[in-house]
């Protein structure tokens, strides 16, 4: 016997610093990744208590399709295709990068290319794989050290020297990438050390204010429009020179502390906030223009949703329009190629 149900308030609304939805009570962001063909039989076999290989597994695996539409209703789901690799372009105003996404290209490919100096067509599927990890990994100034132990979650091992060579082939070829972090990081420091004043590179800009309350705070005006804060600025020095920094909560240890702004965490923060306004304009124009569509959740870069199941055909069309409208491009970011891949189904899936 199947026992529906909903669930409510799962997600804080602008719960991290960025402005993203974060996860509350049933934690639809970090559930497993695993997978089963025809979970149904699983479940099934699970609910009349029936023996199973590997259960532990089996059960981690049916978390995600535990969830499921209504009796009459399918699930619609979409998720923004490399939308943080995309915007970090769009932001570092990298147009060979943006032709390669508007012309469908590799992305993981074009870099194994460029790393290895071989042509497109004669990259490997390992070698596709490290050009996967160098675009994922590095995009936010990732060292060697730190790279080695990425790629080894990845099941890829690199020695030091294969690390420096792959970062460095990163930063070579995504230049404008390597030269927003530090020019976004001036910008900060600049503002710190001259209040008032403003301080802007591509679309982003910087300044210090003083709230009513008498505090000092780094104001970061995102090309949205939007604004990001950050308490009680002040600049450091360390090997690589200045440095910004605020006040705020460890992520880590979740106490009160200083924080330093490296230009990787400050472009994360940019890349990361304009993902969350795409999605929230995306959800937006569904809910304007779709009546017809109950929205659910979101879920990182993922739109999740439930329709009236109208048959094959009907429900491809609704696909269509749902991922049509969430890749509306808001008048702030034209010029910004976006994609997004859904499905419909009766139970969730990754």
């Amino acid at each position: 016997m199947e026992i529906y149900g909903r669930v409510f308030n799962n997600l804080h609304y602008y719960g991290a610093s960025t402005g993203r939805w974060a996860g509350r009570g049933f934690q639809l962001h970090n559930l497993p990744r695993a997978s089963v063909e025809d979970p149904a039989s699983y479940i099934d076999a699970f609910n009349n208590f029936e023996p199973v290989d590997d259960p532990v597994n089996i059960a981690k695996a049916l978390i995600r399709p535990m969830i499921k539409a209504p009796e009459g209703y399918k699930l619609i789901v979409s998720d923004y295709s490399s939308i943080e690799n995309r915007l970090l372009a769009w932001a570092a105003k990298d147009e060979d990068a943006l032709e390669l996404f508007r012309t469908g290209g590799d992305q993981y490919v074009d870099m194994a290319s460029f790393m290895y100096h071989k042509p497109v067509a004669e990259i490997t599927s390992k070698e596709r794989l490290v050009g996967k990890i160098i675009i994922l990994g590095c995009g936010y100034g990732m060292g060697a050290k730190r790279f080695v132990e990425t790629a080894k979650t990845w099941g890829v091992h690199l020695s030091q020297s294969e690390a420096l060579v792959s970062v460095n082939a990163y930063r070579e070829r995504y230049y404008l990438v390597k030269k927003l972090w530090y020019k976004l990081k001036d910008c900060a420091v600049m503002a710190i050390q001259n209040p008032g004043q403003t301080y802007a590179y591509n679309r982003c800009s910087f300044r210090v204010v003083k709230c009513r309350a008498g505090n000092r705070w780094l104001v970061l005006n995102l090309p949205s429009g939007r604004n990001l804060f950050y308490m009680d600025p002040y600049v450091s020095e360390d090997a690589y020179g200045l440095v910004p920094g605020h006040h705020g909560t460890n992520p880590y240890t979740k106490k009160w502390a200083r924080l330093k702004l490296i230009p990787g965490r400050i472009t994360e923060n940019v890349i990361q906030a304009l993902a969350r306004d795409i999605m929230a304009n995306g959800l937006l124009q569904i809910s304007e223009n779709m009546p017809e569509v109950r929205l659910l959740a979101s879920c990182h870069d993922e739109a999740i949703a439930e329709i009236k199941d109208e048959g094959e055909a009907l429900n491809s069309q609704m696909l269509y329009r749902f991922d049509k409208h969430l890749c509306h491009i808001p008048e702030w970011a034209k010029g910004l190629p976006l994609k997004s891949e859904g499905w419909v189904g009766e139970r969730y899936r990754k």
